[in-house]
């Protein structure tokens, strides 16, 4: 978006009459009633048209409707909604959204669109002892949509301006009549080459804004390697030439991928060499003519070979002489125009041999002004044969060699290159060192209609808009890829969206949407998709098999080569589930009493989410259940299973947990004996679940204690099985009325569930506790830390003595063990805990980290928490300490 000029209102203004050196207004609409635009040859989208007139309100929007405007006749109304105001002189009124639409009086054209940018300026003026203040409002606004011509529709971006003013009032809540205004549409296909000064680089994309952008090179003198690249062009054939400047060379390639290389030129004065070279230019007959500034020179030579090598001009200021000439450009009769930049004037000969010389250095007389050029680099030749030059940070457009209807254009930064366009649309190559965008096009000089800048590139040596003789289809697909979270086989993942946009100005003919590998897809994409307008093509992952999976979305269409891609990712995944101890068996138990909890551990070993269905974690007969798995258990991850019984009658007491998932249905067997009496002889707890720990480890011990609660003493035997060990003892002969207890250690021999068995044999029968834990072979963890780190930095001094609590967290459904916990490094740092061994499903614990820093200074430390899966988290310790004033 362009910037305002400065109005000064009750004065008449022209663009001719603002001095020499400072930034040309673009346009002077306040103080003309409509201005005539002489319209050139359409192609694709580009339109101009101005309007005057219509009525004008601001509140919430700005709101203009019923202007007039003229070159198609119709009608043109604004409304931008309001998103803030600031600034004082001129006080801005920023908008985006809303709406621009034009309405050809013959019903054959429409423009719609809507704001990207914009915004109202107020100005104020007047005043003092003669009051009469008056205010001036110009409307300046960027907006993208689409244009309609004779039912065909094209995607368009523009730019509309409108002055409203001199006023004696503010628009206020009232309403008032608009003036003139200026309007410029462009097809957003429109494709460029610039060269990128700063990266040695050239870039392609289909517009200003960088879409679908290649980008060729990098600093150095090899092949697809520039330093300092300027001029641009194409040949007919579609060819690219590059001013390779600091390497003295020019680069012909047949793509921006920089197929068949070719270089011509080196260091040098005579003859196929270079010195400064800048622009290059070709003739209808291919031959190439470059700039070569430094050797105050024009060269010419038929191919890259250097044929026929003729060269045009020394130094000086005479005729057949150049000082520094950086621009060159032919014309359709074969006429060389040459930015003769040092000398400041513009050169035009019939040939190379410097005949019909003929010079352009100043204006005709305007308004009682005449214009001088200042220091006109870059010069190029419109569709109806007018010169077109950019001088500074002016582009100026004549209508012949001496100068009639001299016109200008302040762009807001130093030109560095020109193209015209097959439709009449000037690019200018820029950079924002100097201020302004560093590619800018507009469609009138007269009026800056279709202003538009990006920074596509920040400091451009060179543009080249690229020739679209007719309306094509053109298309952004985005993404262009697709990556899947994982999904468990046989279920369907919820659908990502693909964005089909046809930015072009004809009709994007559809083929077909053909997807491969496990991804199935929709869309609502129609056989035509007119210009300026999208659809949607949805994606979902359905995989058959576990592990990574690669596919794509091939769409077929008469765009660019008729074929684009979207690669697909995603990764398929399973659950394996798995129940431990596979049975319970709980001791006798007095009849309607519930027993002690025994625990069974339901373990998800695979790579995707156990997720439950139907009845879920059932328990069947005189047992009941309770758990903590929620509604799926992530891989590697484990849930407890709290299982009591309450026996309703006498004798043996059978039943079943049935977990039902997407991995199948697991049971285990469940057994009790109702008893009429309280048994005498107990086993708390009557089973024992362990963290997880690394293989050939030992866990911390877990304690069984074997009551008698009887008026005898009972023989018994103690055995262990499985990876478990025992420590302690009991007698052989336990009394009447004592206890005695063990410490259970697990110490697993191989990766995964391990079970095994606390046997008590005793005269009545055998009395059994459940043992069971998971062996790791890989380092897991489970355990997470807040805050991540420990930082002691709020102006603390020596001889305080702060602290912070870090929060220990067990985000596994079963016990994680702690096998070490130790804080080292700089002992102004001390801990204390109350983490046990074992740290509960879900439980926490908190870990206090004090800081008594007894001298000035940074000092750190680490907190070592290691879990006895194997994994040793580290938690970065750190404090400073400074002095309180007084020495301390």
């Amino acid at each position: 978006m362009r910037t305002p000029r400065t109005f000064v209102p009750g004065t008449v203004q022209s663009i001719y009459c603002v001095i020499v050196g400072k930034i040309r207004a673009r346009f002077a609409l306040a103080m003309m009633a409509v201005l005539l635009f002489l319209a050139l040859p359409t192609f694709a989208s580009q339109q101009v048209f101005n309007s005057s007139g219509g009525t004008a309100t601001l509140g919430t929007d700005f709101v203009l409707s019923g202007a007039t405007a003229t070159n198609p006749a119709g009608t043109l109304a604004i409304n931008c909604p309001i998103t803030s105001v600031g600034g004082s002189s001129p006080l801005i009124y920023s908008c985006t959204g809303g709406s621009f639409n034009f309405q050809s009086n013959d019903g054959l054209t429409t423009v719609t669109g809507s704001f990207t940018t914009a915004k109202l300026y107020l100005w104020a003026a007047g005043g003092g002892r003669g009051g009469n203040v008056h205010y001036t409002y110009e409307f300046i606004g960027d907006f993208t949509g689409v244009q309609d011509v004779n039912g065909v529709s094209a995607a368009i971006n523009g730019e509309t301006t409108a002055v409203i003013g001199p006023l004696t009032r503010e628009i206020g809540s009232g309403s008032v009549t608009a003036g003139a205004g200026a309007t410029g549409i462009n097809s957003t296909y429109a494709p460029i080459y610039l060269t990128d000064l700063s990266n040695s680089q050239l870039v392609r994309a289909d517009d200003i804004f960088g879409d679908n952008k290649q980008v060729l090179g990098s600093t150095g003198v090899k092949v697809n390697e520039f330093n300092g690249p300027l001029g641009v062009t194409l040949d007919p054939s579609g060819r690219i030439y590059v001013v390779d400047s600091s390497n003295c060379r020019i680069v012909r390639m047949d793509s921006i991928t920089g197929a068949n290389w070719t270089t011509f030129g080196h260091c040098g004065n005579g003859k196929d060499q270079f010195s400064g070279a800048n622009d290059i230019a070709l003739d209808a007959t291919g031959r190439i003519y470059v700039a070569d500034s430094f050797n105050s020179r024009i060269v010419r030579f038929d191919d890259m070979l250097g044929t026929n090598w003729i060269a045009l001009g020394t130094a000086g200021s005479g005729t057949n002489q150049f000082i520094g000439p950086q621009g060159v450009a032919v014309d359709a009769a074969g006429k060389i125009y040459i930015a003769d930049t040092s000398n400041k004037r513009i050169v035009r000969v019939d040939d190379m041999s410097g005949t019909n010389w003929t010079t352009l250095t100043q204006s005709p007389v305007i308004n009682g002004y005449m214009f001088l050029f200042g220091s006109p680099a870059h010069v190029a030749i419109d569709n109806v044969g007018r010169i077109v030059i950019g001088d500074t940070t002016n582009v100026i457009r004549v209508d012949d060699m001496t100068g009639t209807n001299w016109a200008e254009l302040g762009v807001g930064t130093s030109v560095s290159g020109l193209s015209i366009a097959s439709d009449g649309t000037t690019y200018v190559a820029g950079t924002t060192f100097s201020g302004g965008s560093g590619v800018i096009l507009f469609d009138d000089i007269t009026t800056g209609a279709g202003f538009t800048g990006t920074n596509l590139v920040a400091n451009s040596g060179g543009v080249y808009s690229v020739p679209v003789p007719a309306a094509i289809s053109a298309v952004i697909v985005a993404p262009t890829s697709l990556t899947f979270a994982k999904e468990n086989t046989g279920t369907t993942s919820a659908a990502q969206s693909i964005t089909l946009t046809n930015f072009g100005g004809a009709p994007l003919n559809i083929a077909s949407i053909v997807v491969t590998g496990d991804f199935v897809s929709t869309n609502a994409c129609p056989a035509a998709l007119p210009g300026g307008s999208t659809c949607t093509i949805s994606v979902s992952y359905a995989p058959t098999k576990t592990g990574a999976e690669v596919g794509k979305v091939t769409i077929t269409d008469n765009a660019f080569t008729g074929t684009q891609l979207v690669t697909l990712a995603g990764f398929g995944t399973a659950p394996v589930a798995g129940v431990a101890p596979s049975s319970v068996t709980f001791q006798p138990q007095l009849l309607n009493t519930i027993s002690g909890a025994q625990y069974v551990v339901l373990s998800n070993s695979g790579t995707g989410p156990l997720t439950f269905s139907g009845t879920g974690i059932t328990a069947s007969g005189d047992f009941a259940e309770t758990n903590n798995c929620g509604a799926a258990i992530a891989p590697v991850t484990s849930c407890q299973i709290t299982v009591t019984f309450t026996p309703s009658a006498s004798g043996s007491r059978t039943g079943n947990i049935f977990v039902t998932d997407n991995a199948g249905t697991q049971s285990v067997s469940l057994a009790g004996t109702g008893a009429s009496a309280a048994p005498s002889i107990t086993v708390s707890p009557e089973s024992l679940v362990f963290p997880a720990q690394h293989l050939h480890t030992k866990s911390a011990a877990q304690s069984v204690l074997l009551s008698n609660g009887g008026t005898t003493a009972v023989s018994l035997s103690v055995a262990i099985s499985g990876d478990f060990a025992k420590t302690g003892s009991c007698p052989t002969s336990l009394g009447a009325g004592k206890s005695c207890a063990l410490n259970i250690t697990f110490t697993p021999t191989v990766a995964g569930t391990r079970t095994g068995a606390l046997t008590y044999t005793l005269p009545s029968g055998v009395v059994t506790v459940a043992l069971t834990g998971t062996g790791t072979s890989a380092l897991t963890g489970w355990l997470v830390f807040s805050p991540s780190s420990i930082v002691f930095n709020n102006g603390y001094v020596v001889g305080d003595n702060p602290s912070q609590d870090l929060t220990v967290t067990n985000t596994n459904g079963v016990p994680v063990g702690i096998s070490h916990l130790a804080l080292s490094g700089s002992s102004t740092f001390t801990q204390s805990n109350n983490c046990a061994a074992t740290l509960g499903p879900d439980a926490s614990c908190t870990v206090t980290i004090r800081f008594i820093p007894t001298v000035v200074g940074n000092v750190s430390g680490t907190l070592t928490v290691t879990e006895s899966a194997g994994t040793a988290h580290k938690i970065a310790v750190s404090g400073t300490a400074g002095t309180d004033g007084g020495g301390n």
